[in-house]
């Protein structure tokens, strides 16, 4: 049986913060630890004036819309109750894929009301257990799956069949423009990378940092910690965490500040993979044109 098993204790914020130091270390890497041969995603150069409504436009690119995720769950979770799984909304692969906000930042956005409401939306569900029959009827026999790729380097090559490639090609038709569209990720993420190492967003996490000590949550480097903590606690203080976690980044205009250092930066790589990025545009298009239709 398939399935995730988790752990959780009742600490307070004294016990959390000691258990931090156990943690990761933060996401934010010192350029100083860059091998001789550094990544190609370290070498982007920052436009000098970022494009106006640069990161809007990245995050067309990056993430599915709402009604094409709500069109292709819709497809997928009647697939699977057919096959004998109506909890499939319940668990974990029903979840949304991350957006263009948790490459840039390198943690999941989230807002004081959602923290207040959920907590880390990432935690929900991690208590359904997963067989391999549920795996299987989602993606299909290992044998029986088909390879797709976008054709981007990087990134955009799966295997998948079952319920979930119905939902794909119900969506956007086949499954290699799915492949594409999720791959484009991969195009800027050497804008999302080096933006990183800008002494600017360092800063920004350095603030935050302050305010969680204030909170009573020291050494935390990043809301990444903050949220892999959580996910070693109870619900309560896993809850406590989250909230305090979105109050600080409010405070400090987190992501408001990691969006505006890395707007130069996503200047450069869209308008270097302008054509595979107009590609992908027009691959959502016709998806979102697909999930109207099938709301209808």
């Amino acid at each position: 049986m398939r399935k995730r098993m988790w752990g959780f204790g009742i600490l307070g914020a004294g016990a959390v913060a000691a258990l931090v130091a156990a943690t990761v270390p933060p996401a934010t890497p010192d350029p100083a630890g860059l091998p001789a041969t550094a990544p190609d995603y370290a070498i982007v150069k920052p436009a000098t004036h970022a494009q106006p409504g640069i990161v809007e436009k990245t995050r067309g690119y990056v993430d599915e819309s709402g009604a094409a995720f709500e069109a292709r769950m819709a497809v997928t979770t009647e697939c699977m109750a057919r096959a004998g799984f109506p909890d499939f909304p319940k668990t974990e692969l029903s979840h949304r894929d991350p957006g263009l906000g948790s490459f840039l930042y390198g943690f999941s956005p989230m807002d004081v009301p959602a923290a207040r409401k959920t907590g880390y939306p990432y935690l929900k569900g991690r208590e359904v257990y997963m067989p391999d029959a549920i795996v299987e009827a989602y993606s299909g026999k290992a044998g029986a799956q088909k390879s797709f790729s976008g054709g981007t380097r990087g990134g955009g090559t799966f295997m998948t069949g079952g319920c979930q490639l119905k939902g794909i090609e119900a969506v956007y038709g086949a499954g290699n423009d799915y492949a594409a569209a999720t791959a484009a990720y991969s195009l800027i993420l050497p804008g999302t990378e080096s933006a990183k190492f800008n002494p600017a967003f360092k800063a920004a996490l350095n603030d935050w940092s302050a305010c969680m000590a204030k909170a009573g949550y020291g050494n935390m480097k990043d809301p990444g910690q903050a949220s892999l903590v959580a996910s070693q606690q109870s619900g309560h203080v896993a809850l406590k965490i989250a909230v305090a976690d979105a109050t600080c980044r409010e405070q400090v205009q987190l992501e408001k500040r990691l969006e505006d250092v890395a707007a130069p930066y996503l200047t450069t790589v869209v308008a270097d993979k302008q054509s595979e990025l107009d590609n992908v545009a027009r691959i959502r298009a016709a998806a979102d044109t697909r999930a109207a239709a099938l709301g209808k």
